[in-house]
């Protein structure tokens, strides 16, 4: 029998034990696997959905809610702001442009976004099929929204009011999809876009005169509007005199997003530091396992070398059981990760969607099984080194002394 099946047969000999040692293996790969990821990923969505923006504007309250709200859609924006005072700050010669937004319906809990053809070529986007919006009531839809609504240009749907799905339809005003963008890995994957006059048309109704048409444009608000620079100039003197005014306030995606790792990062390497925990009791829990197992495997051990077994072949053989066990239980840790992962997104939809993807992978993962099997043979040079030491005569003779 070679050295592998020894090493199988031994750790199914001791399948309790076995068992125990895997799990708490499998579990410190989980808990720090998930960690990491869910980091990873939502800092690179923070950062992609956030550049090309200098700066946000929009009613005076949380900044971090309006970027949450109006950057991430994830959060609801704190209000409106006047159509016109928003439209003012592109006379400022160091603002380069202006792209107004709105929100406030959905489309099967996608949210619908009333804005500009440009609002799209800030992430630099393509149109997979079909041409961008040109009329009211006419839709561009992300690749997310087309592929699991199974959505084709020409099809036609109805807006429901609220950021969530399960409002009031907008019956009497049907959208007709006229585009659709290629997959961009941006928040714009899993946004409805269309003008922004079908945003007013939905709300205001039909005006009866041109007197009525006119006081509706002068009052007609937004979300927000999101800034772009000439210069590097305009970020020490734009936000400021925005937000010295009564009407508006600016923030900084860059500032904001950063503070909202602020928040989220201590927590998750609070639980990575667990994970690491979980690991070094883990490799405790392979050394005292191997250690009590030796006093009772002296006599197999001792036939082994009788049999031309060489010490270095019995110390290999305690070596490879535990790295053997360390190896599937980082693997079945890893599943277990992107499981956990898969079951966020799913106990919580609109943000698991948007921050996370359990099919996403990150080479450091390739690191968690070469870890755990260095921190498991780590564990068991002792128990081995003693192994490959059995006094053969003395064992076989009972003299153990």
């Amino acid at each position: 029998m070679n050295t592998l099946a020894l090493a199988w047969a031994q750790i199914r000999d001791r399948s309790g034990a076995s068992a125990l040692n895997g799990l708490l293996i499998a579990l410190a790969a989980a808990v720090t696997t998930f960690t990491w990821l869910v980091l990873a990923q939502v800092n690179g969505v923070l950062q992609r959905d956030a550049r090309g923006i200098d700066l946000v504007v929009g009613a005076k309250g949380s900044p971090l809610q309006l970027l949450l709200g109006g950057v991430y859609h994830l959060d609801i924006v704190p209000g409106t702001i006047k159509l016109a005072e928003l439209k003012a700050l592109e006379g400022n010669r160091l603002v380069r442009e202006v792209i107004p937004l709105s929100v406030g319906d959905n489309f099967r809990g996608y949210r619908i976004v009333g804005t500009t053809a440009q609002y799209p070529e800030v992430y630099g986007a393509k149109l997979a099929q079909g041409d961008m919006f040109k009329a009211p009531m006419q839709a561009v839809v992300g690749a997310s929204v087309a592929a699991r609504q199974g959505l084709t240009v020409g099809t036609t749907f109805f807006g429901t009011h609220g950021l969530a799905d399960g409002g009031p339809v907008h019956e009497d005003h049907r959208y007709t999809l006229v585009g659709i963008l290629e997959p961009t890995g941006t928040v714009l994957d899993r946004l409805v876009l269309t003008a922004l006059e079908s945003v007013w048309l939905l709300h205001e109704g039909t005006p009866s005169d041109p007197a009525e048409q006119q006081a509706l444009e002068d009052e007609r608000e937004v979300s927000i509007g999101l800034v772009r620079y000439k210069s590097p100039i305009a970020a020490a003197t734009v936000p400021r005199s925005i937000n010295s005014g009564v009407a508006m306030q600016a923030a900084a995606p860059a500032v904001e997003s950063a503070r909202l790792m602020q928040l989220v990062e201590p927590v998750l390497l609070l639980v990575q530091g667990l994970g690491l925990t979980i690991a070094v009791l883990a490799g405790l829990s392979v050394f005292l396992t191997l250690s009590q197992a030796l006093e009772r495997r002296r006599h197999e051990l001792a036939i082994l070398r009788m049999l031309g077994a060489s010490k270095l072949r019995v110390f290999a053989l305690l070596l490879i059981e535990s790295a053997g066990l360390a190896w599937v239980g980082a693997c079945v840790g890893l599943l277990l990760a992107h499981g956990l992962i898969a079951l966020a997104a799913i106990l919580a939809p609109s943000v698991g969607a948007a921050l996370i993807d359990p099919a996403w992978f990150d080479t450091m993962e390739l690191w968690i099984p070469v870890l755990a099997v260095g921190l498991a043979v780590i564990a068991a040079l002792w128990p081995a080194w003693r192994a490959a030491r059995v006094d053969v005569a003395s064992v076989l003779t009972g003299d153990q002394a």
